[in-house]
């Protein structure tokens, strides 16, 4: 192998330079996750529902732990980096403040689902508003901008519906989510096959 081919396949391995280094597996925990939640509230909704804030709670801890990570290992610098990390870490104090409610006994579920609905507008808002803003196009994938508008939906959906419809729209949007993000996964394992090769 010569010094050229060498250098290729350095670059191959590494990924494609602009974009954020996603590991896949990450991804696919993501997805089961969802994927298990959604379908386990669907098929038993009144088990679901003391649990659903430890699930949300989970969620936000790892999709923000993962946005964190991924601009963190991140080689190339992005305009929008600083938002992304605010958004990871808006939904990861979220995630935290959710747990640290559940378990100090302050389980209301009104402001429950206010705190969580405000954390994933703002995570979402702050993600978009930095892409706008810096008109970042290095290191921002399509995906990133769906999932975060989803954000911004989900979160629109949960403040205006009453409980009962929440938990049957989060049941069939996280399972939905699951099967994406679990799709997903498969496809960057795909890349990584071929990219070593």
């Amino acid at each position: 192998m010569n010094n050229g081919e060498a250098t290729m396949l350095n670059r191959l391995k590494q990924g494609v330079p602009g974009q954020k280094q996603t590991t896949w597996w990450i991804v696919l925990l993501e997805g089961i996750l969802l994927l298990g939640i959604g379908i386990f509230a669907l098929a038993n909704p009144q088990a679901v529902a003391p649990w659903i804030v430890v699930l949300i709670a989970v969620y936000l801890l790892v999709d923000s732990g993962s946005i964190i990570r991924a601009n963190t290992i991140n080689q190339v610098h992005s305009a929008s980096r600083s938002y992304q990390l605010a958004a990871g870490g808006i939904g990861l104090i979220t995630g935290l403040f959710l747990l640290l409610r559940l378990f100090l006994g302050n389980d209301s579920s009104q402001i429950t689902r206010a705190i969580f609905s405000i954390g994933l507008l703002l995570s979402g808002l702050v993600f978009l508003v930095g892409l706008v803003a810096t008109d970042d196009k290095q290191g921002v994938r399509g995906r990133d901008i769906a999932a975060n508008t989803l954000k911004i939906m989900v979160a629109i959906i949960f403040l205006i519906t009453p409980p009962g419809v929440t938990l049957r729209f989060i049941a069939i949007f996280a399972a939905v989510i699951g099967v994406i993000l679990i799709a997903n996964a498969l496809v960057l394992v795909g890349r990584g096959v071929k990219a070593q090769h």
